[in-house]
């Protein structure tokens, strides 16, 4: 089960760093569906990612 700071690094490291799902899937040793999963969470249940804070812009 993946813990809850993992899941915040991966959204942090797409949403802000603009890393691909692969080099975050490498990098934090999980698999790339997880991170496509997570970011597909985010997407759907903020409308506006810029406004709540998680994107710059």
């Amino acid at each position: 089960m993946i813990k809850l700071d993992q899941k915040a690094e991966i959204l942090m490291k797409y949403f802000r760093e603009n890393m691909s799902q692969r080099a975050i899937a490498k990098e934090v040793k999980i698999d790339r569906i997880t991170v496509r999963k997570y970011k597909k969470y985010m997407r759907l249940k903020v409308k506006n990612p810029a406004a709540a804070g998680i994107i710059q812009g």
